[in-house]
């Protein structure tokens, strides 16, 4: 039967092989951990490259329909001048 201190020494020696693990089980975690923040920065890189496309494609798509908004509305402005006063411009033309 083992001694006591011979006991004591085999079971510090799987705790130094236990430690051994957990530091690396904590070097694997840190790993990771790393490896997901560098994959999210890439991430919300490219989300934001993502958004500013479809914000400029979204201004430039307000633009185009504010422009053709007042065109038309000069257009109906013009249409109702032009209607509005339609015998007054036949008497000019015809005379």
């Amino acid at each position: 039967m083992p001694t006591t201190n011979e006991r004591v020494a085999v079971l510090e020696t799987k705790m130094d092989g236990v430690t051994e693990k957990i530091d690396e089980v904590r070097q694997n975690i840190i790993d990771s951990h790393n490896k997901l923040i560098d994959q999210l920065d890439h991430v919300r890189e490219e989300n934001s490259k993502e958004h500013a496309k479809v914000m400029g494609l979204l201004n430039d798509l307000t633009k185009f329909k504010d422009k053709w908004v007042w065109v038309g509305g000069a257009v109906l402005t013009l249409l109702s001048l032009v209607f509005g006063h339609l015998e007054t411009i036949i008497k000019f033309v015809t005379h």
